[in-house]
C-alpha cells in the first residue's frame, strides 16, 4: 500500500484545507495510506477526514524548532513514499 503524508499549517478550513479535504478522502477510497500532519484544527470539523490518519504537531508558535524534530520522527514511523507539504509554512518545514 503506498502511503502519502501531507504536511499543512492549519485545518481551519480554507481553501487549501479544503482542497486536501477532498484529495485525502479520494486516496483513502483509492486504497492509498494517508497521514496530514498539522499544527493547528481553526474551524475544521475533525471528522470529515474519514479515513485518514491525523497528526497534530506541538508548537508554541511557526518558529518552534521542535516541529523539525517531530515531523522527522513522524516521516520516519509512517515511512511515506510521498511527503507533500501545503501553503509556504509547511513548505519549508518539509
Amino acid at each position: 500500500m503506498t502511503a502519502v503524508l501531507h504536511v499543512i499549517p492549519s485545518l481551519a478550513g480554507g481553501g487549501a484545507e479544503r482542497q486536501l479535504q477532498y484529495l485525502g478522502k479520494s486516496l483513502v477510497s483509492m486504497g492509498f495510506d494517508v497521514h496530514i500532519a498539522y499544527l493547528y484544527e481553526g474551524g475544521a470539523k475533525l471528522e470529515d477526514f474519514q479515513g485518514v490518519v491525523l497528526h497534530k504537531l506541538q508548537s508554541r508558535s511557526n518558529y518552534d524548532f521542535r516541529l523539525l524534530i517531530q515531523l522527522y520522527f513522524l516521516i520516519k514511523k509512517v515511512n511515506p513514499d510521498i511527503v507533500q507539504s501545503w501553503l509556504i509554512q509547511s513548505d519549508i518545514l518539509s
